[in-house]
Protein backbone atom coordinates (compact mmCIF):
# COMPACT_ATOMS: atom_id res chain seq x y z
CA UNK A 1 0.00 0.00 0.00
CA UNK A 2 2.66 2.30 0.99
CA UNK A 3 4.45 1.28 -2.71
CA UNK A 4 1.41 2.62 -4.35
CA UNK A 5 0.77 5.67 -1.94
CA UNK A 6 4.00 7.28 -2.16
CA UNK A 7 6.05 5.66 -5.27
CA UNK A 8 9.00 4.94 -3.24
CA UNK A 9 11.43 2.87 -5.10
CA UNK A 10 13.01 1.30 -2.28
CA UNK A 11 9.79 0.38 -0.57
CA UNK A 12 8.90 -1.14 -3.99
CA UNK A 13 11.52 -3.45 -4.07
CA UNK A 14 11.44 -4.12 -1.04
CA UNK A 15 7.86 -5.36 -1.29
CA UNK A 16 9.03 -7.62 -4.81
CA UNK A 17 11.18 -9.29 -2.81
CA UNK A 18 8.43 -10.08 -0.30
CA UNK A 19 6.01 -11.23 -2.81
CA UNK A 20 9.06 -13.46 -4.05
CA UNK A 21 9.36 -15.12 -0.70
CA UNK A 22 5.98 -15.67 -0.38
CA UNK A 23 5.94 -17.32 -4.08
CA UNK A 24 8.80 -19.53 -3.37
CA UNK A 25 11.42 -18.09 -5.85
CA UNK A 26 14.12 -17.25 -3.79
CA UNK A 27 15.17 -20.03 -1.22
CA UNK A 28 16.17 -20.40 2.24
CA UNK A 29 19.92 -19.52 3.04
CA UNK A 30 21.50 -23.32 3.96
CA UNK A 31 23.36 -22.09 7.25
CA UNK A 32 20.54 -20.05 8.43
CA UNK A 33 17.33 -21.96 6.98
CA UNK A 34 15.86 -18.25 6.93
CA UNK A 35 15.13 -16.22 4.23
CA UNK A 36 17.78 -13.13 3.93
CA UNK A 37 15.85 -9.75 3.07
CA UNK A 38 18.23 -7.33 1.88
CA UNK A 39 17.25 -4.15 4.16
CA UNK A 40 17.74 -4.71 8.42
CA UNK A 41 19.31 -6.82 10.99
CA UNK A 42 18.51 -10.43 12.13
CA UNK A 43 17.15 -10.09 15.50
CA UNK A 44 17.69 -13.80 17.12
CA UNK A 45 14.44 -13.43 19.89
CA UNK A 46 11.02 -12.41 20.16
CA UNK A 47 11.12 -10.18 22.55
CA UNK A 48 14.26 -8.21 21.13
CA UNK A 49 12.13 -7.65 18.28
CA UNK A 50 9.23 -5.80 20.11
CA UNK A 51 12.37 -3.95 22.33
CA UNK A 52 13.86 -2.93 18.98
CA UNK A 53 10.86 -1.93 17.42
CA UNK A 54 9.13 -0.46 20.41
CA UNK A 55 12.12 0.83 22.53
CA UNK A 56 10.79 2.57 25.77
CA UNK A 57 6.89 1.42 24.89
CA UNK A 58 5.96 2.71 28.11
CA UNK A 59 6.99 6.31 27.89
CA UNK A 60 6.42 6.69 24.35
CA UNK A 61 2.85 5.00 24.11
CA UNK A 62 0.82 7.85 23.96
CA UNK A 63 2.80 9.59 21.22
CA UNK A 64 0.80 8.68 18.14
CA UNK A 65 3.00 9.67 15.58
CA UNK A 66 5.82 7.61 17.02
CA UNK A 67 3.58 4.63 17.01
CA UNK A 68 2.40 5.28 13.55
CA UNK A 69 6.05 5.09 12.34
CA UNK A 70 5.94 1.51 13.69
CA UNK A 71 4.70 -2.21 13.15
CA UNK A 72 5.59 -5.93 13.45
CA UNK A 73 3.73 -7.95 10.55
CA UNK A 74 3.35 -11.48 11.31
CA UNK A 75 2.18 -14.17 8.77
CA UNK A 76 -0.33 -15.53 11.53
CA UNK A 77 -2.89 -13.49 13.31
CA UNK A 78 -2.50 -15.67 16.54
CA UNK A 79 1.22 -14.54 16.68
CA UNK A 80 -0.30 -10.87 16.15
CA UNK A 81 -2.72 -11.30 18.86
CA UNK A 82 0.07 -12.44 21.57
CA UNK A 83 2.01 -9.61 20.40
CA UNK A 84 -0.21 -6.85 20.68
CA UNK A 85 -1.07 -8.39 24.40
CA UNK A 86 2.26 -8.36 25.48
CA UNK A 87 3.10 -4.31 24.28
CA UNK A 88 -0.46 -4.00 26.03
CA UNK A 89 1.09 -5.40 29.17
CA UNK A 90 3.82 -2.59 28.71
CA UNK A 91 2.32 0.65 28.51
CA UNK A 92 1.16 2.40 31.65
CA UNK A 93 -2.09 1.99 33.43
CA UNK A 94 -4.56 -1.08 34.39
CA UNK A 95 -6.20 -3.06 31.25
CA UNK A 96 -9.37 -4.04 31.30
CA UNK A 97 -11.24 -7.09 29.78
CA UNK A 98 -14.31 -6.47 27.58
CA UNK A 99 -15.76 -9.94 26.21
CA UNK A 100 -18.16 -10.43 23.60
CA UNK A 101 -22.23 -11.81 24.33
CA UNK A 102 -21.65 -15.24 23.80
CA UNK A 103 -25.03 -16.36 23.95
CA UNK A 104 -27.80 -17.38 21.69
CA UNK A 105 -31.61 -16.33 21.43
CA UNK A 106 -33.16 -19.40 20.96
CA UNK A 107 -31.76 -21.69 24.20
CA UNK A 108 -32.28 -24.57 21.43
CA UNK A 109 -29.50 -23.12 19.19
CA UNK A 110 -27.48 -23.54 22.08
CA UNK A 111 -26.51 -27.01 21.56
CA UNK A 112 -25.69 -26.34 18.18
CA UNK A 113 -23.10 -23.37 18.91
CA UNK A 114 -21.59 -23.73 22.17
CA UNK A 115 -20.03 -20.82 23.75
CA UNK A 116 -16.94 -21.91 23.77
CA UNK A 117 -17.08 -22.77 20.11
CA UNK A 118 -18.70 -18.77 19.67
CA UNK A 119 -15.89 -17.65 21.49
CA UNK A 120 -13.08 -19.15 19.57
CA UNK A 121 -14.56 -17.42 16.17
CA UNK A 122 -12.30 -15.05 15.06
CA UNK A 123 -13.78 -13.01 11.70
CA UNK A 124 -12.03 -10.51 9.64
CA UNK A 125 -12.67 -7.10 10.84
CA UNK A 126 -13.98 -8.08 14.08
CA UNK A 127 -12.31 -7.59 18.03
CA UNK A 128 -11.39 -10.99 19.49
CA UNK A 129 -13.78 -12.07 22.31
CA UNK A 130 -12.16 -11.02 25.25
CA UNK A 131 -10.79 -7.64 24.32
CA UNK A 132 -7.93 -6.06 26.20
CA UNK A 133 -7.89 -2.54 26.70
CA UNK A 134 -6.00 0.30 28.09
CA UNK A 135 -6.55 4.10 28.53
CA UNK A 136 -4.80 5.58 25.19
CA UNK A 137 -3.86 2.57 23.91
CA UNK A 138 -4.12 2.52 20.22
CA UNK A 139 -6.95 0.48 18.59
CA UNK A 140 -7.63 -0.69 14.85
CA UNK A 141 -10.79 0.58 13.63
CA UNK A 142 -13.25 -1.63 12.31
CA UNK A 143 -14.30 -0.97 8.76
CA UNK A 144 -17.63 -1.05 7.76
Amino acid sequence: MRVHLFGDQTADQFAKHLLNIGNGCIPLSQDLQLHQLPCGQMIQTENDLKANVFPDLATNSHNTAWLCERAILAPRNDAVDKINLDQLQLMPGTAESFKSIDTVRDQDQAVQYPAEFLNSLKPPGMPLHNLVLKNGAPIKGVSH
